[in-house]
């Protein structure tokens, strides 16, 4: 769904600012399988209008971010999103991937300020 290429940086630094960017939007980390970290938070009025979800009283909307390191070096970060709602999860379209765009983009903009990533 949104993806960026993290050139100069590991798998570690990127997970760590991850996991930071993501909390800063009022996601919480609920999984870390291997090479995934998996975040949920509670829906808004915007994510529930944008989504078309007006009535459920029971929205999350959660983030599963891959972290795949790359053979020449670095890696690519994927956000895949969906909707949990009462009766099960529903991935999002593509039109949704904006705010999930942006929050990677704010992992990549971070490590680049701290140490020179391109």
């Amino acid at each position: 769904m949104a993806y960026v290429d993290i050139v100069s940086h590991g798998a570690d630094a990127i997970r760590a600012e991850t996991i930071r960017v993501f909390k800063d939007d009022n996601y919480r980390l609920t999984a870390e399988p291997p090479g995934a970290l998996v975040f949920e938070r509670e829906a808004t009025q915007r994510d529930r209008v944008l989504f078309g979800r007006y009535e459920e009283p029971q929205l999350t909307m959660g983030v599963i971010v891959t972290i795949e390191p790359r053979r020449q070096g670095g890696c690519l970060v994927r956000a895949d999103a969906y909707a949990i709602r009462e009766g099960g999860e529903e991935k999002l379209s593509r039109m949704a991937r904006r705010p999930y765009q942006d929050l990677l983009n704010r992992v990549k903009a971070s490590l680049v300020k701290a140490g020179g990533d391109t």
